[in-house]
């Protein structure tokens, strides 16, 4: 009986605090609790939000709390080209830091590498998404778990919601230190089939205004997810979970013969000098869409049956996959060339191209033979690109605000010149890999995790690392921890000595890659022994 009354009684209590939030609370907070407590199954998880959110405000969250952050907070709400209110998206931090992210998604992420979010559409969209986009931040881990809570509270089918899942999936992934990543990109997945969006699509009117809005909201999360889904699946060396989407692109084609006279701003008019935000390249997101598909035809093959790696039939389909390869960079408008137009989009679109190359050579001997050019010539003419490209992004201050795309470019560079530092070449350009690698680190924790699996390969190869670049390489953590938040499932390219290192008897890897935590457990237990 006494532990029914204080059950109870901690019923009570609660009941009357959640009573006392909604009467006290500003009237769009408790707009937002209304809103929370439809949506919820259980209303004490709303009241363990309030209560988180207000851990989070005592913690430091950017608000009127001080007169510094408050300075901060209206420089970047005047500087803005996107300004939006916070609330009631978030308390995690005030209109100016929220509007500043906004627009550095608009300008970065939507350019190239997640093209799913239709900027109109965006302003009449729900929560979840809006807190997904401003991850990239001091406040990163803040506005991770705001999200997380989020689908937490509401878990009902709807574009904003896999739209949010997604960036949740490549937030975990870059920051290298949550084991469910990949549960977000499989619910979003299911979610989508779950919305059956053809259908509907079918039915949308484009003489309708709020019916064409939702049709360019679809084809842009189909495609757009398509496109960044290509990426993701060939670091674990999968197939695509979407197959290539029923509808037009819904991207502007390039012009024929449009240079960087045709750039535009991120509003989509003529770009000045002195314009806020980077340039933007029609047709950048359409030659991102064509690349995915290509990708997918590789990575169809790169994971089928290959009966034998290096023989004829092989070589002679990878040489077609080249040529295709070739065939689509030499067919980009110089708008679209990144010799001819250095812009932020055209440095991932590259770097993207690279990615497909590097797939269709994946564990070919580096003497091999292929479209008129060894393995190894190959592979390091992709990784002098892509290494150049990472290099002068750095001196144009591109990472002062950036898409995580461009990681794409030393996860493959690195891996793929470990088999080949006895080349004078390949030694330079994995030294100078290096150095970005590690000035990236910091904001990136995936990347120091890369750094072990390197050091790992080497050690199982028995190639010495270049002396230059020592110091990366030096002192590096030795926490299991950090090894068990590696996705498992990312692939390393491996060599057939490296292989048999690494692998005993009971353990497993594809014909074509191998997992980065299985090297870097081999390295540790080598570097402890």
């Amino acid at each position: 009986m006494d532990n029914r009354n204080r059950q109870l009684s901690r019923d009570n209590a609660n009941w009357e605090e959640l009573f006392g939030n909604l009467l006290g609370r500003p009237e769009d907070e408790a707009f937002e609790l209304l809103r929370r407590l439809r949506l919820s199954k259980d209303p004490l998880e709303v009241l363990d939000f309030v209560r988180h959110g207000d851990l989070l405000l005592s913690c430091g969250i950017p608000s009127a709390r001080n007169e510094r952050e408050s300075q901060i907070d209206a420089m970047a709400l005047e500087h803005a080209p996107i300004k939006v209110p916070a609330k009631p998206w978030t308390l995690v931090a005030g209109d100016g830091i929220v509007s500043e992210l906004v627009s550095a998604w608009f300008k970065w992420d939507d350019a190239f590498g997640y093209p799913f979010v239709d900027r109109d559409a965006f302003f009449t969209s729900e929560p979840m998404r809006q807190r997904s986009l401003v991850l990239k931040t001091d406040f990163r881990a803040r506005f991770y778990a705001d999200a997380k809570k989020h689908f937490d509270l509401d878990q009902s089918a709807s574009i904003t919601n896999v739209q949010g899942l997604w960036l949740l999936f490549t937030f975990s992934c870059a920051a290298g230190t949550d084991r469910a990543g990949s549960m977000y990109r499989f619910a979003a997945y299911e979610m989508l089939k779950r919305m059956r969006l053809k259908s509907k699509y079918s039915k949308l009117r484009d003489d309708v205004p709020e019916q064409a809005l939702e049709k360019k909201a679809i084809a842009k999360l189909y495609w757009g997810i398509f496109s960044f889904e290509s990426l993701a699946s060939q670091a674990f060396l999968q197939l695509s979970m979407m197959e290539i989407p029923w509808m037009d692109s819904p991207y502007s084609a390039s012009l024929t013969g449009a240079t960087k006279d045709d750039n535009l701003d991120m509003f989509d008019r003529p770009y000045e000098s002195g314009t806020t935000g980077p340039p933007m390249v029609v047709g950048a997101r359409y030659a991102t869409s064509q690349l995915g598909k290509l990708l997918n035809e590789v990575m169809e093959y790169i994971t089928g049956d290959i009966s034998d790696i290096g023989g004829a039939a092989d070589l002679q389909r990878r040489t077609e996959l080249l040529t295709l390869l070739s065939d689509f960079g030499q067919s980009l408008p110089p708008s679209l060339q990144i010799k001819d137009n250095f812009v932020h989009q055209n440095c991932f679109l590259w770097i993207f191209f690279n990615c497909v190359g590097f797939n269709i050579l994946r564990n070919l001997d580096p003497g091999t033979v292929v479209a008129g050019s060894t393995v190894k010539e190959h592979i390091i003419r992709h990784c002098e690109l892509d290494t150049s490209i990472m290099e002068r992004a750095m001196e144009a201050e591109f990472f002062t605000e950036w898409s995580v795309v461009v990681v794409c470019g030393v996860l493959n560079v690195l891996p793929h010149l470990v088999p080949l530092l006895q080349d004078p070449q390949a030694q330079s350009i994995f030294s100078r890999s290096c150095v970005i690698t590690h000035a990236l680190s910091n904001q990136l924790p995936i990347l120091r995790i890369l750094i072990r699996g390197v050091q790992g390969m080497a050690v199982s190869l028995g190639q010495r690392l270049p002396t230059t670049v020592q110091p990366v390489f030096q002192n590096l953590p030795q926490d299991d921890g950090l090894v068990g938040d590696v996705p498992t499932a990312y692939q390393l390219p491996h060599p057939e000595r490296m292989r048999n290192v690494i692998l005993d008897e009971s353990a497993d890897a594809t014909n074509v890659g191998i997992d980065l935590s299985l090297v870097i457990a081999k390295w540790s237990a080598i570097s402890a022994a």
